[in-house]
């Protein structure tokens, strides 16, 4: 026998004092007013770096979130997980924009063509794909539940408008032709970084 098993053995034995268990180390609280006040001085002082590029919102603020680093992960870690993970992942950016908003909703999705920036202020630069704003903007979108396999049409017609909306409904659609989308990126210092995501009314707003 091994002295690994012998170890085992020992600790499942009737009356074997149990292991001690390490503490485990929780993750540091997500810092709400200050990541707000960190994005609004970064934006407001020249950019950092040569690569940082930003553009001027369009038309009236209408709402705006900061979020964690992980709630907005790029595409190597979104297409590493499995459906109910990003299940679970959009989940929890919805209760969290939606915590920030005091469960706040739109009475109606914005018209004409909505200004939305998702800027990723963080130590490293994100790849050139823009991944990140995909959790976000998928959670401003209007909520279209989908009728229940076997659900009789009528049936669904009847319950629909009593369902509650999962999502926060600021947006018809998020494609280009619908909404003029700014995605960027800000250094910041390790450990301080946030996602910060804001929807404006537009051009026409």
């Amino acid at each position: 026998m091994t002295r690994a098993a012998f170890r085992r053995r020992k600790a499942a034995a009737p009356g074997a004092p149990a292991a001690a268990k390490k503490p485990r180390k929780l993750p540091k609280a997500f810092e709400l007013v200050e990541a707000w006040a960190r994005a609004r001085s970064t934006l407001a002082a020249p950019p950092a770096h040569e690569r940082v590029q930003r553009r001027e919102p369009e038309g009236r603020f209408v709402a705006g979130w900061v979020l964690p680093l992980d709630m907005a992960p790029g595409v190597n870690s979104l297409n590493g997980r499995t459906g109910w993970q990003k299940g679970a992942a959009r989940a929890r950016i919805i209760k969290e924009m939606l915590r920030q908003s005091s469960q706040a909703r739109p009475s109606a999705p914005l018209s004409g063509r909505p200004f939305v920036r998702v800027i990723r202020f963080s130590s490293v630069e994100p790849d050139g794909d823009n991944a990140f704003s995909k959790l976000p903007l998928d959670a401003l979108l209007v909520d279209r539940p989908k009728r229940p396999k076997g659900m009789p049409e009528v049936l669904w017609h009847q319950i629909r408008p009593t369902l509650k909306p999962k999502k926060l409904g600021y947006l018809l659609d998020d494609s280009p032709k619908h909404i003029d989308l700014f995605v960027g990126w800000e250094p910041a210092p390790p450990g301080k970084g946030c996602v910060l995501v804001e929807v404006w009314t537009g051009r026409a707003g």
